[in-house]
């Protein structure tokens, strides 16, 4: 079960709980049918609900900052929706409980499907984050893996001008080509660190490093 800090009692809890006590008081102090039991009863177990989510979520950090802040908007919204309902249940002499419950259940149920809604949201990101991590990783472990290659094959071929020339055409396009960020770039260093024929060694390079 999640602990509440201090703090988080001071900044989530107490605010609810003195809401709360200001609906106790406004019911003992005004003569009110029974009907109001039920909307308020039901107000009081979603709103706890509610402000439990939202402090969850404002004290987790397994969230991304974006999914994190619109989450918590989204709940504040239906936090905001059932407590007017049940003010003005309070402000009215005769009403009946069916109406005001529904909005606080339904304001609730909203709030839990966006809750899920988010979450889903968040690992979406969360693999989008890895896969781009992952993408980066490898290209930049490709480049220096071709950057070592090139300085071999420089000190090689140190006399041969064709060689040297697609050295030097490679090493422009080595920062930014898109050739380097998939597998496909070690596969073919492997490939061209085998040829020994300085023409072969061209052919390939020409063809597939661009």
């Amino acid at each position: 079960m999640t602990k509440i800090t201090k703090k988080e009692f001071y900044v989530f809890c107490l605010p609810l709980l003195g809401f709360w006590a200001l609906l106790l008081t406004i019911y003992l102090n005004r003569d009110f049918e029974s009907s109001k039991v039920v909307p308020t009863l039901i107000y009081v177990i979603c709103s706890g609900l509610t402000v439990y989510n939202i402090q969850k979520l404002i004290t987790g950090s397994e969230y991304d900052p974006i999914v994190k802040n619109s989450r918590t908007r989204g709940l504040l919204v239906c936090l905001f929706i059932s407590t007017l309902s049940i003010l003005v249940e309070f402000s009215l002499e005769e009403t009946t409980y069916l109406l005001p419950s529904i909005i606080i259940i339904l304001s609730t149920v909203a709030s839990f499907f966006l809750t899920g809604l988010f979450e889903y949201s968040n690992e979406q990101l969360e693999e989008k984050f890895l896969e781009r991590s992952s993408e980066r990783n490898l290209s930049i472990e490709s480049r220096e893996l071709w950057d070592l290659y090139l300085d071999e094959l420089e000190s090689k071929y140190i006399n041969s001008n064709n060689i040297q020339k697609e050295i030097d055409r490679i090493r422009k396009i080595l920062p930014f080509s898109s050739f380097f960020r998939g597998e496909k770039s070690k596969t073919i260093l492997e490939q061209v660190e085998k040829i020994k024929n300085e023409d072969n060694l061209i052919a390939i390079l020409k063809k597939y490093v661009k």
